[in-house]
Order: structure tokens, then C-alpha cells, then sequence
């Protein structure tokens, strides 16, 4: 993907080359094989670099009131079920991105004993952070399941319980980078 500096430099380039084409100089017309040329070639991201960490080289400035965003919702844990343990984590996805996760990863993150995979719950909420507020943007939840894709959640916030054996996948459908908070947790 072409980020936005990326896009916005060629986009100057392009408005150079038709002003000075358009207005001249002067000087002789250029020959089409002497014109400037701005190549650009996009390939899709792969998986892992759905999920990005700031650099020196890339960083996303926060919308100014990131800073007001609520938190993931409170985990709410089935009747006759406590908490065995619980985490946050805060993801960025670009947009267009897939980003594939494992509630076992989680498990092992927390130190959280899985039991069985239908014994033992999955909980996770979310909330978009940035941008706030969340207008235009689309997550959507799916569980991979014996080779299917199945929608399980969507929205700018939310909460849904599964297996603690879940594979899952959360799409950023939205036009820009989302910055996301995830609530997460394995009942006991």
C-alpha cells in the first residue's frame, strides 16, 4: 500500500508537470520521451504487517481527541463464571488489513489455563480509538472454522464470547488506519 505522504508527493509531482506544461516557460515544449515520469507500484501487505508498531520513519499522528476515547467495554463473563485472568492490547490495522490472531497466543500471553476449548470461554471487546469518533469506521470480527469464515461481530466497539480454542480474524473494511483497543480474557 502507498501511504498518504507517499500519495501526496506524486500527486505534487503530477500538478508540477501539468503547470509547467500547461503554462511554459519559454523553453521549447518537451518531447514525450524527455517528460517527467512518476512510476508507483502497490503490492498488498501481507498478514504480519497488518499489525503495525510505530517508527522514527512512519508514525500516525492521533486525531486530537484520541486522548477522549473510551476504553475496550468491561468484559462481561457468563453467569456462574469469573475471570481467570484478562489483558488489553492496543493494534493499529491500515486499512484494507486482515489481521489473524489466536485466542490460544492470548492464553499463553496471560499464563491462563485452557481446560478444554469448549470448557473454557474466549471474551473479547473492543473499541476504536483512533480515529475519534469513530465515523466511517468498519471492523468486522470473523471465527475460522474447519475452513469457513464466519462473521461473528462488527462494529467501531463490541463484545462476543467463543472457544478458548478460537481462531479468528478481524478486518479494517474502513478507508484509513484504525487504532484499536482490545479487552480480552479466559474464564475458569
Amino acid at each position: 500500500m502507498i501511504g498518504r505522504s507517499a500519495r501526496c508527493l506524486v500527486a505534487t509531482f503530477a500538478s508540477l508537470a501539468i503547470v509547467n506544461t500547461a503554462c511554459g516557460d519559454g523553453e521549447q515544449e518537451p518531447s514525450a520521451s524527455s517528460s517527467p515520469t512518476v512510476a508507483v507500484s502497490s503490492t498488498p501487505l501481507p498478514v504480519e504487517t497488518a499489525l503495525r508498531s510505530p517508527t522514527p520513519e512512519a508514525t500516525r499522528t492521533p486525531s486530537p481527541t484520541a486522548a477522549e476515547a473510551p476504553s475496550a467495554p468491561v468484559l462481561e463473563v457468563s453467569s456462574g463464571k469469573t475471570l481467570q485472568s484478562e489483558g488489553t492490547r492496543e493494534i493499529t490495522l491500515a486499512a484494507g488489513a486482515t489481521l489473524a490472531l489466536d485466542a490460544r497466543e492470548f492464553a499463553t500471553e496471560l499464563g491462563a489455563t485452557i481446560v478444554s476449548c469448549i470448557d473454557t470461554s474466549f471474551y473479547l471487546s473492543w473499541q476504536a480509538r483512533d480515529p475519534f469518533p469513530p465515523s466511517g469506521v468498519d471492523l468486522e470480527f470473523y471465527e475460522m472454522l474447519r475452513g469457513a469464515r464466519i462473521l461473528i461481530a462488527e462494529g467501531a466497539s463490541g463484545q462476543f464470547t467463543r472457544g478458548a480454542c478460537l481462531a479468528f480474524e478481524i478486518v479494517n473494511n474502513s478507508a484509513v488506519d484504525v487504532e484499536v483497543e482490545l479487552r480480552y480474557g479466559f474464564d475458569g
